[in-house]
């Protein structure tokens, strides 16, 4: 657990893994020389089980996982962020998964949203080429603080967090293990994620965070053999944030780069086929259902696409679809 000025929740963090139903663990807290009363109130946390380690200079998340990762002796490594709160169960559930199946390299969970928006479960995919295929674009197949990975694996992969990501280090993680380890995650709310001012979204700026997320999504598509141009990274990152002008062209031009991915997937083989060109499929869906403004065009060029026999997309949908371009709707979602 890397600790930051978090004095407003880290004794309920610290709380939820003492409380926990198994017991048998150690939890290394890497204090990052925060300088509110956080080190006090770890301090007051009377528990054998605790080993406080204090960084000699301000390492940032990242260096201070890898310290963590570094310095943990246990079979299996459950991950924790301060400000969350991992349920009574939590390690009991994961390790007893891990146990059922020694080739599992990471074992997540779904989360529920608390603070700042309460009440949102965030369901991760199971299995691990769904979870993969969730990773293509959006970091959606783990998540970060709810995970437990097997030491060994990691240790044999000599893989650690990038120090000098300030952002989105968990993402980059993943990516770098994506076809190396195999993943799963237990369907259940197995830890409460905190939403507030201090998140890493609302503390780094957008232009940070834009050229952190283009590193990591080149890395994907070169997994694919595929190195887009500026034009195509572009597309590629629009596709990923799903924020775009919804004009013929750029229209016309994600088709097309959709249709170059799963080219390149079907081709290379490294993401399950089915699963792959079903989410190309939705997503292009999606495209066009932003793009309804654009009239009975959009549909026209939805049908059109062999992108579209891709999609698990019902009747009533696509009727939804053609009903929104002939009336020119704008997508509320959007």
């Amino acid at each position: 657990m890397p600790v930051y000025n978090a004095q407003a929740y880290v004794k309920q963090a610290v709380e939820s893994i003492l409380n926990q139903t198994y017991g048998d663990f150690e939890l290394l807290i890497i204090n990052d020389r925060s300088t509110d009363a956080s080190r006090a109130i770890i301090a007051s946390c009377a528990d054998d089980r605790i080993r406080l380690i204090d960084n000699e200079t301000h390492l940032g998340i990242a260096r201070s996982r890898n310290r963590g990762l570094e310095l943990a002796s246990g079979e299996y490594l459950a991950l924790m962020d301060s400000d969350d709160i991992s349920l009574p169960d939590r390690l009991a559930k994961q390790v007893a998964f891990m146990e059922r199946h020694q080739e599992c390299g990471v074992c997540g969970s779904w989360i529920l949203t608390i603070g700042r928006e309460e009440g949102h479960i965030m369901r991760y995919p199971a299995d691990c080429e769904s979870i993969r295929c969730a990773m293509f674009f959006k970091n959606k197949g783990m998540a970060n603080p709810a995970a437990m990975l097997r030491r060994r694996v990691f240790e044999r992969l000599a893989l650690r967090y990038d120090p000098y990501l300030n952002c989105f280090s968990d993402y980059d993680f993943w990516v770098r293990c994506l076809h190396t380890v195999q993943f799963a995650n237990i369907n259940e709310v197995l830890l409460h994620y905190r939403l507030h001012a201090a998140n890493t979204e609302n503390r780094i700026s957008a232009a940070e965070q834009k050229k952190t997320l283009t590193k990591i999504r080149r890395a994907l598509l070169a997994h694919l053999e595929l190195y887009p141009d500026e034009q195509e990274l572009e597309i590629h990152d629009a596709l990923c944030s799903m924020r775009f002008y919804p004009d013929k062209t750029f229209i016309a031009d994600a088709g097309r780069w959709l249709l170059k991915i799963k080219a390149a997937n079907d081709a290379r083989g490294l993401y399950c086929k089915p699963l792959f060109s079903k989410m190309l499929g939705e997503l292009w869906f999606g495209v066009c259902t932003r793009s309804g403004p654009l009239g009975w065009w959009t549909f026209k060029t939805f049908r059109r696409s062999p992108l579209a026999r891709l999609a698990d997309i019902s009747f009533a949908l696509e009727l939804k679809l053609l009903v929104k371009c002939v009336l020119r709707l704008k997508d509320r979602t959007a």
